[in-house]
């Protein structure tokens, strides 16, 4: 779908991608607040630009889970793209820190340690010698 506005990105996200106003509010559901009114509990609002930090309210539709779908099915943003989960560990374990690894495998940056834990459970020990998640 051509767009005739450009997207507006909010300056701050949250970890999963999505623009984040004062207070922890969603840019995108704010913004659609202020020109529709109050959104139904249950509803989601889906981007027609695919750009989860956008907050356009031109870009933006109420919805369901399964408009959503697909919306991502239609556009071809639905189960095209599977990680090598290996590859992955391997430029972690390189240096790579998970922003950078995130771009590389189209996944949130959330995701990366979620995989790392899974596909090679002392892989963070090795990097950092702790315990713990270094981003």
């Amino acid at each position: 779908m051509k767009l005739r506005k450009p997207c507006k990105i909010a300056e701050k996200t949250f970890a999963n991608g999505y623009g984040r106003l004062p207070g922890n509010k969603y840019a995108h559901r704010e913004a659609y607040a202020a020109k529709h009114g109050p959104i139904p509990k249950g509803v989601l609002i889906r981007h027609l630009c695919h750009n989860p930090p956008c907050y356009e309210e031109t870009h933006l539709r109420a919805g369901t889970q399964s408009d959503n779908m697909q919306d991502s099915a239609k556009d071809g943003r639905l189960g095209k793209r599977r990680i090598d989960h290996q590859e992955l560990v391997q430029d972690y374990l390189s240096g790579m820190r998970a922003p950078e690894l995130a771009k590389k495998y189209g996944c949130y940056r959330t995701t990366v340690p979620k995989i790392v834990r899974r596909y090679a459970p002392g892989a963070t020990q090795a990097r950092h010698g702790v315990g713990r998640w270094v981003v």
